[in-house]
């Protein structure tokens, strides 16, 4: 389901409901009525924080576009680039903004008659600080964690990005003690996921190089990607060579040089796709290993030939690679590994 607010477009996944129907019936005492009340602030509390995000984001000239999931909401950006300084605002307004529903809701409640709608009210009031607050907490992918990121990576660039993820670990992982002394499990485990999460990011950006988030550098890359894709090799070759040239490291540079090995491998180029992939072998994804693989049993060079080919065993086991693999160890001279190959390749 989908609608547009402000020109904002919105989506909510089905599940939203499901989860905040299970919420306020949790927080309701099993008191359907309630229930259905509590999920309406969850879903106003939500939309609220978001909006905040999303605003701010139109106010920066940024496309945005707001998504309600089963476990929270999304906004997502496009746009030109935007300073530090923009990007903290952005991500502080939606705390800030759950944190005036709270206002709110605390002005109104002693006006409040008894009944339902003053529970509403006061649950509205908690609901929103306690989110608030805990949203801030310095930990990925929370707003708090994320401001911590932009604050970071501004004074030390992709550096400080990684520390960001160090710091997230650090203090998830005191806060999830936190919780579970206080026996508040299910906290706890949620900032057991946003440890993994931290630690996730990080191993996607460990080889990120300040390099790598130049502007002019990316659409490059996205102009050879399309040249790749319409098989003009010429242009694309010219285009991730030039790209390496200006690297010599990182994530772009990785992908460069895979994207030319790959040209060569399909040009039935061993030797060159060979010498392309050995200094990356250890960034290389399950086809990039079976490229190295192939181009290694080719151009005999037999220490990597079974280095590879070990590897891909062991991610998927085949006859195939068990015969390449005793080839491999033989011309190596190493005979029990040889013999060991032999019988799994006759097994």
């Amino acid at each position: 389901m989908s609608s547009k607010s402000f020109s904002i477009p919105i989506q909510v996944n089905p599940m939203f409901w499901a989860v905040a129907f299970f919420l306020g019936y949790m927080w309701s005492g099993g008191n359907l009525t309630l229930s259905f009340y509590l999920m309406g602030v969850v879903t106003l509390s939500v939309f609220v924080h978001e909006m905040g995000h999303a605003i701010t984001g139109l106010v920066f000239r940024q496309k945005v576009k707001i998504s309600l999931l089963p476990f929270g909401g999304l906004t997502e950006r496009r746009g030109k680039p935007l300073k530090g300084w923009q990007e903290f605002l952005i991500i502080l307004m939606g705390p800030a903004f759950g944190f005036m529903l709270y206002l709110i809701a605390k002005s109104v409640y002693p006006q409040t008659p008894e009944g339902v709608l003053r529970q509403v009210v006061a649950f509205t009031a908690v609901a929103n600080l306690f989110w608030s607050i805990v949203n801030l907490l310095p930990v990925l992918p929370l707003d708090g964690g994320q401001l911590v990121r932009v604050v970071l990576q501004g004074i030390w660039g992709t550096k400080g990005l990684k520390a960001s993820c160090f710091f997230s670990i650090f203090f998830g992982i005191l806060f999830g003690f936190y919780f579970i002394l206080r026996q508040e499990f299910l906290l706890a485990s949620i900032f057991a996921i946003f440890v993994y999460e931290s630690w996730q990011i990080y191993q996607s950006v460990k080889f990120l190089t300040d390099e790598d988030t130049d502007v002019e550098l990316q659409r490059l890359m996205t102009k050879g990607e399309k040249a790749f894709d319409k098989r003009d090799f010429e242009k694309a070759k010219e285009i991730f060579s030039q790209v390496r040239d200006r690297l010599k490291k990182g994530v772009l540079y990785n992908q460069a040089t895979y994207f030319l090995a790959e040209m060569a491998f399909q040009e039935n180029l061993p030797e060159e796709t060979f010498s392309l992939l050995k200094p990356i072998f250890r960034e290389l994804n399950f086809e990039g290993i079976y490229r190295f693989h192939r181009a290694a049993m080719e151009t005999k060079a037999w220490k990597e030939a079974l280095q590879s080919g070990t590897k891909l065993w062991e991610i998927t086991p085949s006859r195939q690679l068990a015969k390449d693999n005793q080839v491999a160890a033989e011309a190596l001279g190493d005979e029990t590994a040889a013999k060991g190959w032999e019988k799994a390749a006759n097994a």
